[in-house]
């Protein structure tokens, strides 16, 4: 039988956002959508003995859903599945309620500044600070916390966040920017990511199974993820096999930056839909 690729499911809920990151590829959103409690429910209900075992939610900013709580719910009751969030954190009265009721087992947040006015690269949001201190007040709860980082001009800051994941338990992603491809850009990724490794005494690993990607540990505890573009590499095989990436419009799709790659999963055929995408 067919599985869902690493037995993920990684679902734009809404391409809404409150923030608007200057390099955001909002999951391949051109135009608002947002799918709906039943919409999942109907994903899930045809694709659960499909390997599934943890479903990623995404956005836009999936804390603005209205459904949130109940998404989480749905997930977590309903499917006995893992629930990761990727997030800003601006709305972390919701992950409170999440974590008080135990519906959220992984946390992602994204923030490319250390100690920056506005977390990420764009106009609107709140504090760096506000942010870590937030993620801080958590770190001794029994859930899994990641600091995902896009690299770009911001070398001193990564230097920063990866002393202070380092120093409160938290993963530190790092990955290229997908949209700022070219030769020289890449290598001076390599470089920094080897630079970073020996300075905080990091061993980096990559195998076929990581999909060409380094990981980075601290004797058997992974740390640091560093993710180069596999869009700069050509390896889209690679990327296909990653996850299943849902968009907010129910298109299921193998690609972060395409919208016509993808087949919708809902209508009359919803289990065959999904099956001709794995």
């Amino acid at each position: 039988m067919k599985k869902i690729p690493r037995g993920e499911y990684r679902i734009s809920i809404t391409s809404a956002c409150n923030m608007k990151c200057v390099y955001c590829h909002n999951e391949g959103q051109s135009s608002f959508a947002q799918l709906s409690l039943n919409d999942i429910d109907l994903l899930l209900a045809n694709s659960y003995d499909l390997g599934l075992t943890s479903v990623r939610l995404t956005g836009g900013e999936p804390l603005i859903h209205p459904d949130i709580i109940d998404i989480c719910k749905l997930i977590k009751h309903k499917y006995h599945l893992q629930v990761g969030i990727n997030t800003n954190l601006i709305k972390f009265d919701i992950i409170l309620e999440l974590l008080k009721n135990h519906l959220i087992d992984k946390l992602v947040v994204g923030m490319d500044y250390y100690d920056g006015k506005v977390s990420k690269n764009s106009p609107v949001g709140i504090s760096s600070k506000i942010i870590r201190q937030n993620l801080s007040s958590i770190k001794n709860m029994p859930i899994s916390i990641a600091v995902d980082m896009v690299y770009t001009n911001n070398k001193n800051d990564i230097d920063k966040m990866m002393k202070y994941c380092l120093n409160n338990g938290f993963e530190i992603k790092v990955l290229e920017d997908i949209g700022n491809l070219s030769e020289e850009y890449h290598k001076e990724f390599m470089l920094f990511v080897k630079s970073l490794a020996q300075k905080y005494g990091i061993e980096l690993y990559s195998s076929k199974e990581e999909f060409d990607q380094f990981r980075g540990y601290k004797g058997k505890k992974r740390v640091a993820s560093f993710f180069n573009s596999l869009c700069y590499d050509k390896k889209c095989a690679l990327c296909k096999n990653m996850h299943l990436r849902v968009s907010a419009k129910g298109v299921l799709h193998s690609c972060a930056i395409k919208e016509d790659d993808g087949i919708c999963f809902k209508g009359e055929s919803v289990r065959n839909n999904i099956l001709k995408m794995l």
